[in-house]
């Protein structure tokens, strides 16, 4: 078996919760153009899977258009541009399981659906330097469960997926992980909860983030 060298992480509801911002500029955004707006925590199944998926499913499928879809994801993407730190935060024990992560001597990076323009700026602001890698959906590039993105974050490490894990809290992530040959991570503390990620098949869970070394270690153990 391979030996692990790295861990990937999702970044929304795994890394950090980036929930009510997301929503609150969505509404915003829906508000522009006279949709009406979800509760916070709707938005929990309507992010995840992209951004366009996003607007598709915050408009609802009586009213969209493409051209309705792009100009709400423009206002969207400016109203987030400025807010995007306004409420979220990493969750609690993340930074630290992330040092000790690394002090195991892996490397760390995030591979996400958001825009990598905001991937890069959520995570630098909230985590200094410790991720080696930050990967959003950058254009051309399929969103997840697609595992294209992920195999080019991993060839930018230098890496095989059999090195690797990946963590994330939604049945895109474990999918994802999946189509790539990748074993998987759940994180049970995000948007979607236990149940989705073991109807998906996650090789672990983890309940909360300072339970992630523990379980890396007894993966890595397995693999030698």
């Amino acid at each position: 078996m391979a030996t692990i060298r790295a861990i990937l992480f999702d970044l929304d509801g795994t890394i950090c919760n980036t929930l009510q911002d997301l929503g609150e500029c969505t509404n915003q955004a829906l508000a522009d153009y006279g949709l009406p707006p979800h509760a916070i925590d709707e938005y929990r199944m309507i992010v995840g899977n992209g951004v366009d998926t996003q607007m598709r499913r915050a408009i609802g499928e009586e009213k969209y258009t493409k051209e309705l879809a792009d100009k709400v994801k423009a206002a969207f993407k400016a109203y987030y541009d400025q807010n995007y730190l306004k409420n979220t935060k990493p969750y609690e024990g993340m930074a630290q399981a992330l040092d000790q992560l690394r002090g195991m001597g892996l490397l760390l990076g995030v591979f996400s659906n958001k825009p990598d323009e905001f991937a890069g700026k959520v995570c630098t602001h909230l985590f200094g330097d410790r991720f080696d890698l930050i990967a959003g959906n950058r254009p051309g590039v399929p969103v997840k469960p697609d595992p294209t993105g992920l195999f080019l974050a991993l060839e930018r490490l230098g890496l095989k997926p059999e090195e690797c894990l990946y963590c994330g809290d939604s049945w895109v992530d474990i999918d994802t992980g999946k189509n790539a040959g990748i074993v998987t991570i759940g994180a049970e503390w995000g948007f979607r909860g236990r149940k989705e990620l073991e109807e998906h098949g996650a090789d672990y869970i983890a309940s909360q983030p300072k339970e992630l070394p523990s379980i890396v270690k007894a993966i890595i153990a397995s693999h030698n």
